[in-house]
């Protein structure tokens, strides 16, 4: 987490800086902000929360009884004694890829926009290589196509330029030098990242709508080739790439198949030693359903969050013209008429969100929350930032869910956008 989040702090901060001083790009790059943004603050919670409840010290406790009860058995022994030992030598070879992979992935993956640029941009030569020419003539417009309408839908060359710039001089600080392409270490000869950055951007063809649409309108996949292997941007990325591929990818994906494999027998053997005790099943691939009840918490000494929120906290939040507070008029209208029509609570107030224990995790944004009848009373969003950690430690004291409740749905579909035709294909029932 902490190689990531120091990746992302840079990224944000430059992005801050450049939206600041334009309202347009602003909108341009929201999305892209926020998403990264997201899990960014993620990563610190998660960190925050396993470091609160002493997760490690917790694990290894675990393990230290596991062992104990594991050992006074002689046919558990026999099955099992390898497992941890074997799971413990693997992570200590794992170890000195984490952070290296930490910010390659970030850096060269989802931070800058021009690798992914170059990526995916010599993604269509790989394939055309295996399945033909045919293959390029019938592709590459729809490659182009999710350029034009991912990637460069939310860039800017100017931010990209200067996020580059920074993170370089990141990535060579804090990585080994046999993780630094020879090309990477070249370009940088002598110069700061953004220098570099500076003159990748001003000569490469990849930085532009018309020069990608220019590129993919080759007619055929050996001029596209020549094109894409003259581009600085591109020779320097892909070098960079095939280089981590092999000194860290590989051999990380190696280690990871022997892990997973060494973790199913240990679930094993935990249900064997733990013959007593319940075990949840693995969920993957199911449709699962999760469980639990309207609370607020205590997230830290002195301090209780309410297990509900009104409009009244969206309004003291309103910022004119801000990207996240900003309301349309006819929210600020119908508050300050009080017209919440049939969706007040009994005291008066609208409620708009309310907390509960039920656990959620990544994927879960918009699922349908039920009462204990079955109906319909909300819909899952996010996850409180101090509980964050409960995919990797659940403690149920800090795990909450964050639930946007159906009544304000209702009075934004019905009395603020008079969606009529929306609300005659619902059945209400009344609380």
């Amino acid at each position: 987490n902490p190689a990531k989040v120091s990746v992302r702090e840079i990224t944000l901060a430059v992005m801050d800086k450049h939206m600041a001083k334009d309202n347009a790009l602003k909108l341009k790059l929201a999305s892209k902000h926020a998403g990264l943004a997201n899990y960014w603050k993620f990563w610190i919670g998660e960190s925050q929360g396993l470091k609160r409840f002493k997760a490690v010290e917790a694990k290894e406790a675990f393990e230290k009884e596991f062992t104990d009860k594991l050992n006074k058995n002689p046919e558990f022994k026999a099955k099992y004694a390898h497992v941890l030992p074997r799971m413990k030598e693997l992570y200590a070879q794992k170890k000195p890829y984490v952070a290296v992979q930490s910010y390659a992935s970030e850096i060269f993956g989802r931070n800058i926009d021009l690798p992914t640029i170059t990526n995916i941009s010599g993604m269509l030569i790989e394939r055309s290589k295996t399945q033909g020419e045919a293959y390029y003539t019938a592709a590459k417009d729809r490659f182009k196509d999710y350029l034009l309408n991912s990637t460069l839908k939310e860039f800017d060359a100017d931010t990209d330029k200067e996020v580059f710039g920074k993170l370089m001089d990141l990535y060579v600080k804090n990585v080994d030098e046999k993780y630094i392409s020879k090309a990477l270490a070249k370009a940088l000869k002598n110069k700061t990242g953004s220098e570099l950055a500076k003159e990748i951007y001003s000569v490469s063809n990849l930085t532009s709508k018309e020069n990608i649409e220019a590129l993919f309108a080759k007619k055929s996949l050996e001029d596209f080739t020549k094109t894409l292997e003259k581009d600085p941007a591109y020779q320097l990325f892909s070098a960079q790439q095939k280089l981590i591929d092999k000194e860290v990818s590989n051999p990380v994906n190696k280690i990871n198949s022997e892990i997973n494999d060494l973790m199913g027998k240990y679930m094993k053997a935990q249900m064997e030693v733990y013959s007593d005790k319940a075990f949840y099943p693995d969920a993957n691939f199911t449709m699962r359903v999760a469980y639990g009840r309207v609370k607020g918490f205590e997230p830290r000494d002195g301090v209780f969050y309410e297990p509900r929120t009104h409009l009244s906290g969206v309004i003291e939040k309103y910022k004119p013209n801000d990207l996240e507070f900003d309301l349309p008029k006819g929210i600020l209208d119908l508050y300050k008429a009080k017209d919440y029509g049939k969706y007040a609570a009994k005291n008066g107030k609208l409620v708009t969100n309310f907390l509960a224990t039920n656990h959620i995790t990544g994927g879960n944004s918009g699922s349908p929350i039920l009462d204990k009848n079955g109906y319909h009373i909300g819909l899952a969003f996010d996850g409180v930032w101090e509980g964050v950690m409960e995919d990797v430690y659940y403690r149920p004291e800090i795990a909450r869910s964050i639930h946007v409740k159906d009544n304000y749905v209702l009075f934004i579909i019905d009395k603020l956008s008079n969606s009529q035709h929306i609300m005659k294909e619902l059945t209400i029932v009344k609380e």
